[in-house]
């Protein structure tokens, strides 16, 4: 039976593998994909086995959970500023300028006052 695991199986243009190692390569690599995708929670993995080996990753846009996040802390301290909420968020300020002017345009926030001085109004929903 080992001499069998043992053969070389010819893939392609000259590629050689012996069966057992691209086995347990397969096997590995899968479950540390999955692994990896489960630690980071920011999406899925799927694997399809058709004529080829597929492996489709989905994202959860962050975008959702950053602007909620923004929002709570508007709401908890209304004088809060852009670079305050990106070192809070670790995002970059220009991505925490960019959620603000879009949750600006959608008309669920507001800023009373100018830049320095103002402060956020969080528009609640009627």
């Amino acid at each position: 039976m080992d001499k069998e695991l043992n053969k070389i199986i010819k893939l392609g243009e000259g590629y050689h593998l012996e069966f057992k190692e691209a086995i347990e390569k397969i096997g590995t690599g899968i479950n540390r994909i999955r692994n990896a995708v489960k630690e980071n929670g920011k999406g899925t993995v799927t694997f399809s086995f058709d004529s080829f080996f597929t492996v489709t990753f989905s994202r959860i846009p962050s975008s959702v959970k950053t602007s909620v996040k923004i929002l709570e802390l508007m709401i908890q301290n209304p004088m809060i500023s852009a670079p305050e909420i990106s070192h809070i968020l670790n995002k970059t300020t220009r991505a925490i300028e960019m959620q603000i002017a879009k949750m600006k345009k959608k008309g669920l926030l507001k800023r009373i006052g100018p830049a320095k001085g103002g402060h956020w109004a969080v528009v609640e929903d009627e």
